[in-house]
């Protein structure tokens, strides 16, 4: 009797939407804490673990230290889930409500874990005129013995150069004496504004949700700073030390997202006003310096600059501002059927990846210059995704990810070669994850964080569990006829290529003819892979073991076609990589009835 190999890479992800007959081999009809890895075959992904600057408990060899050293991270003080998470010039940022509400307060990581950020003072002000205006670093006073210096200059309205005259907010320290509205601004002893408050504290409210991102509008290399918005308050700046609002003339002055698009800070406010600050003036939202609005009829959800477009996302719609700078400002409606959900619009390589009711779309360009189509990007995954709320998006370009977090505590998973999508996996975590970012270490090492409902900041793709849980991780493959649909086979052995740093198990059970039949299930000892000479780091392979393990599962069943569920749970095993499968099988003749 004959036997044949049917040779199997493992590709392509999820595919919930086809007919069982028409599930292409090396597939997946489930997948849990699985991924498409981008050299190919499904990746079993690492875990998680609480952050607070202090060393990573993964680090540590033995499970009591690093339960220990787990037990000594703490949330991120405060009451309620983690209200945004931040990263700036390779340090992690916080925000969390105090106990009672009242506010928002910002906090950073670091060795000694979560220490409060200090977010200074702001002098107000109206009548600002001169031809030179104040500046940053410049000494005011008052003309009555108070002082300070200026760390920022923010104009809401008007011009120094009059018609009508500056007002804003000077962000200032070194305070000395009492301020008071009507008081002269002076610089120099020449008045150049006149306060309208005394020096008051920046406060953040309570109940806020953040969204941040980093950029450079100014020549010096030292100067990133970080940009956000809460929805509840103003829109601010923070370059590590100095905290700036943003204020600008809106009535409810509370901008919900925000991006950088050719040089204009850009900020969505309610109503689905659409607002422009000065070219390369983040901080200025005066009309008479560059700053404009535009009205997009629909609440902006989402804002994305790609190939010198602004994507403007709504709930139901896209539109697509055109031009280089306010006078050729020209916004164009794209659709009018379909938006995105907040905080899931991503760049990808010049083309957006969003979510909303229909699922996960593309926005992507076409030859033309300029023009844009849409694509449906889920159609493999409709069924994960009809009717879920969604928490966040990010992108992690260094492993070519889009993950969807969704508030089921489930993620999708995306995996991007370019900007095509070469597979769908799935995340089943143990934590309720609200907000997240992707940014760099002060190495440029790409680290992911987000923070939790339970006030917990945790970084991902560290460790081997879920923040001391075990991790469950399942693979469902499709049903193959080997051989043919109305053959029945005796299937004797199934082979898998496995690459992996350390051995650990996995159980195994066979399903035959659609499920009807099952029979026994099966034990994987999976050992590490090898390495090669002068290649692999010395301690981290095992000597007796090629270039990839091979664990074998010796069969029983005699059917017309076969899949397998592949079956794992610990809190020790690393990322593993599952690549290809052997099954060898002999032909019975054909099925009867």
């Amino acid at each position: 009797m004959s036997h044949y190999q049917a040779s199997t890479a493992l590709a392509g992800g999820l595919d919930l939407s086809s007919a069982p007959l028409f599930v292409r081999p090396g597939m997946s009809l489930f997948m849990q804490n699985y991924v498409c890895d981008l050299n190919g075959g499904y990746r079993r992904i690492r875990g998680y673990e609480r952050y607070d600057g202090q060393p990573a408990p993964s680090a540590l060899g033995d499970r009591a230290a690093r339960d220990a050293r787990r037990a000594a991270i703490a949330p991120v003080p405060g009451a309620g889930p983690v209200r945004g998470v931040a990263m700036l010039k390779g340090v992690l940022y916080a925000w969390r409500d105090n106990p009672g509400a009242t506010a928002c307060l910002m906090w950073k990581a670091t060795g000694a874990g979560w220490v409060p950020v200090s977010l200074g003072t702001y002098l107000p002000y109206d009548a600002g005129a001169h031809a030179q205006p104040i500046a940053e670093g410049d000494t005011i006073t008052n003309g009555s013995g108070a002082s300070a210096i200026v760390r920022r200059l923010v104009i809401s309205s008007g011009s120094f150069a009059g018609a009508p005259a500056a007002t804003g907010r000077l962000v200032v320290d070194t305070v000395v004496g009492v301020w008071a509205a009507g008081n002269a601004v002076q610089v120099g002893g020449v008045t150049k504004a006149k306060a309208t408050g005394p020096v008051t504290p920046h406060s953040q409210a309570a109940g806020g949700d953040y969204r941040t991102i980093c950029h450079n509008f100014y020549g010096s290399s030292d100067r990133l700073r970080l940009y956000g918005v809460d929805g509840a308050g103003p829109a601010f700046e923070f370059d590590g030390t100095v905290f700036c609002q943003l204020k600008t003339a809106m009535p409810l002055d509370k901008p919900t997202a925000l991006c950088v698009h050719q040089g204009y800070l850009f900020l969505a406010f309610a109503g689905g006003s659409l607002q422009n600050s000065g070219i390369g003036e983040p901080a200025t939202f005066s009309p008479r310096l560059g700053a404009g609005e535009i009205g997009t009829g629909d609440v902006i959800t989402d804002l994305v600059s790609t190939r010198d477009v602004l994507a403007t996302y709504g709930r139901s719609s896209l539109h697509l501002l055109y031009g280089g700078q306010p006078n050729e400002w020209a916004l164009k409606s794209f659709s009018s059927h379909g938006g995105c959900k907040p905080k899931t619009a991503k760049d990808i390589g010049g083309d957006v990846l969003a979510y909303d009711e229909a699922g996960l779309g593309f926005l992507q360009a076409v030859q033309a210059f300029g023009d844009f189509k849409a694509s449906q990007a889920s159609s493999r995954i409709e069924p994960l995704l009809a009717g879920q709320p969604s928490n966040f998006a990010l992108m992690s370009k260094a492993l070519g990810r889009y993950q969807l977090f969704l508030a089921d505590r489930s993620c999708i998973v995306a995996t991007l070669l370019g900007t095509e999508i070469k597979g769908f996996g799935r995340c089943q975590y143990a934590h309720t994850f609200v907000c997240g970012v992707v940014g760099a270490d002060l190495a440029g090492t790409e680290r992911q964080f987000v923070g939790g409902l339970d006030g917990y900041v945790y970084e991902l793709e560290r460790g081997t569990s879920f923040d001391g849980l075990p991790m469950e991780f399942i693979l469902r493959l499709p049903y193959v006829s080997h051989g043919g649909v109305g053959v029945r086979k005796r299937y004797h052995r199934i082979q898998l290529e496995v690459s992996a740093t350390s051995p650990f198990t996995l159980l195994l059970q066979p399903d035959y003819d659609y499920g009807t039949q099952r029979v026994s299930t099966y034990t994987l000892e999976t050992r590490g892979a090898g390495g090669f000479w002068d290649v692999a780091n010395w301690d981290e392979f095992v000597w007796d073991e090629g270039i990839v393990a091979t664990p074998n599962a010796y069969l029983e069943g005699v059917a017309s076609n076969v899949g397998f569920l592949i079956y794992g749970k610990s809190d020790e095993v690393d990322t593993f990589n599952i690549a290809a499968m052997h099954v060898y099988y002999s032909k019975r003749g054909q099925s009867r009835g």
